[in-house]
């Protein structure tokens, strides 16, 4: 649970990083690789240094990542060559994998629900030591007295509501079922 919260301060402190665009030289290499696969009209050294101007241009906002998923995409479905506009189009297909926050904050969410969750079927199943429920979040223990599993003392504590009925001698797997 520490760890959680400490996840969940990172999730809250500050912006997500923007990823990096892709350099020059890292373009000139997924340009280069395309030119390797798929035939091209012939061009004199001038007319190819401005051309990767103008790749470069037309793609400089985009991320290494995105840079490979295009030239994979456009090896699979083009015959020729890519123009830079055929090269935005494939763009337009790519989705950038989730930020390093966003996946944190789905990992923690999980974790949380699913521990939550076993708590609640504990209760629902066995008698639970009061030391655990005190431990748990206010908000656990809140959904479990709605749940009818614990009872809000006048103190403000909670007990678990199967205690009385445990202490008559029933079973654990009656008060389950009820």
């Amino acid at each position: 649970m520490a760890e959680c919260r400490e996840i969940q301060r990172w999730i809250a402190e500050g912006r997500e990083e923007r990823l990096p665009t892709v350099t020059r030289d890292q373009l000139v290499r997924h340009l280069e690789f395309l030119a390797s696969v798929l035939p091209r009209k012939a061009v004199d050294t001038d007319t190819g240094r401005d051309s990767v101007a103008v790749y470069f241009r037309m793609l400089s906002a985009f991320t290494d990542a995105a840079i490979a998923y295009m030239s994979e995409r456009i090896i699979a479905t083009h015959k020729w060559f890519p123009t830079p506009s055929e090269c935005l189009a494939v763009m337009v297909h790519y989705r950038a994998p989730p930020p390093a926050k966003e996946v944190a904050r789905h990992n923690v969410q999980a974790f949380l629900q699913a521990r939550m969750e076993s708590f609640l079927e504990r209760l629902a199943r066995e008698l639970v030591d009061q030391t655990e429920i005190d431990a748990q979040p206010d908000q656990w223990k809140r959904i479990a007295e709605n749940n009818g599993l614990l009872r809000l003392t006048d103190d403000g504590g909670y007990v678990q509501r199967t205690k009385a009925w445990f202490a008559g001698g029933h079973e654990p797997g009656l008060f389950a079922e009820n």
